[in-house]
């Protein structure tokens, strides 16, 4: 089965009937791609325009599904801070080495990197290993080549959802043969690079200059 087309949005659960399928981030990135579903399908989807973003639901047929996107849960590292300067420096520092972060109020998070830890970590700002799911509507997303800020989720047009004629992403860059799947594939990380990068305990203040430990 090959999902080409975007017809409707669910933000939290699969609609009745829908089969679904949970992506990483970097595969959410990607026009074309070949995955596994919850139901044990091998499926491909093709997009040409839309973006693949959690809450997609994607057109099935008579004989197949349709397809609701979600987002999977990947290891990240959660730096949180206890004064605004010092976040606005972990910020700043991850900002320079162009690696992909989510923000909100009072955390950061980035791909689990072991050589970003170690550099952190020789700044006195301590980070905690979580898993966490990428959602671009929970956080906002800056560097690694891709920008966005959470949103509301009332509007189809702001999903790239078809409704009779196309509102697709016209900004996202395509990362995979237009005419071949790609097998998705876990993450790598612990790269030194700009293409790649539940709180479990309470946080406790660092002597050195108030970071949470974790």
């Amino acid at each position: 089965m090959l999902y080409t087309r975007v017809t409707g949005y669910a933000e939290t659960i699969a609609p009745p009937g829908a089969d679904c399928v949970l992506l990483t981030w970097d595969e959410r990135q990607k026009r074309v791609l070949r995955v596994r579903t919850i139901q044990g399908r091998e499926v491909g989807i093709r997009l040409e325009r839309a973006q693949l973003k959690p809450g997609f639901v994607l057109e099935g047929t008579e004989s197949a599904p349709p397809l609701w996107v979600g987002a999977a849960l990947e290891p990240v590292l959660v730096v949180r801070a206890s004064s605004p300067k010092w976040f606005a420096f972990a910020a700043h520092f991850i900002g320079n080495r162009h690696i992909p972060a989510w923000i909100d109020d009072e955390e950061l998070l980035v791909r689990e990197d072991r050589v970003l830890k170690e550099a952190l970590l020789a700044h006195g700002i301590s980070t905690r290993r979580e898993l966490r799911a990428l959602d671009d509507r929970v956080y906002m997303v800056s560097g690694g080549g891709h920008t966005s800020h959470g949103h509301g989720h009332g509007h189809g047009r702001e999903h790239g959802i078809e409704h009779g004629h196309e509102h697709g992403y016209e900004h996202g860059h395509k990362h995979s043969d237009e005419h071949g799947m790609e097998h998705s594939r876990e993450p790598e990380y612990g790269r030194d690079h700009g293409d790649e990068s539940h709180a479990l305990h309470p946080p406790r203040r660092s002597r050195r200059n108030g970071w949470a430990m974790g």
